[in-house]
């Protein structure tokens, strides 16, 4: 004989189900949505640069000043030195934003004009991301289920797992 609460129970059942996969699709979605906005790299107007030995002044030669001023009119900007970080790294302002292609080839013309700079790059805003970014987030629906889940998700928030060791 059946009871009145056995349909209602497999409609329960089915319903959490619809919702898993509706959520699970979700996270997809957003990390798609992520990983396509860090893809894309956005426009910076500053440049990192990395003496091999410190100079006093914003260049650390003379032929590094002129380096970079042909660097910067081959790119039509011109370059400041903004501050100088811990490591000792210098990190230079531009006149205006460029794509950040166009910042790294003007980091690689700043290295190759002056042999004294050890490195230059494109100064980058990074975004940390805490949701994972492992392919088969949408298969582990327990993880992050509001129901019947762990809302792992939201460890990434406050811990980055730094000094945990896992025994598998």
């Amino acid at each position: 004989r059946q009871s009145f609460f056995t349909p209602v129970a497999v409609a329960m059942a089915g319903l959490a189900l619809l919702n898993t996969v509706a959520q699970a699709r979700s996270l997809v979605e957003q990390d798609e949505r992520l990983t396509a906005r860090n893809a894309t790299e956005l426009p910076t107007d500053r440049v990192i640069v990395r003496y091999r030995s410190d100079g006093s002044g914003s260049f650390a030669t003379v032929q590094g000043a002129s380096a970079a001023r042909v660097a910067g009119n081959r790119h039509g900007v011109a370059l400041s030195q903004l501050r100088q970080t811990a490591s000792g790294a210098r990190v230079f302002q531009l006149s205006r934003a460029l794509p950040h292609a166009d910042v790294a080839a003007l980091a690689a013309a700043l290295r190759d004009g002056d042999p004294n700079i050890a490195y230059a790059e494109p100064d980058r805003v990074l975004q940390p991301m805490a949701l994972t970014n492992d392919p088969m987030l949408s298969q582990q629906w327990h993880l992050n289920d509001a129901t019947g889940g762990g809302r792992a998700s939201a460890a990434g928030d406050r811990s980055t797992g730094a000094g945990v060791g896992v025994a598998v």
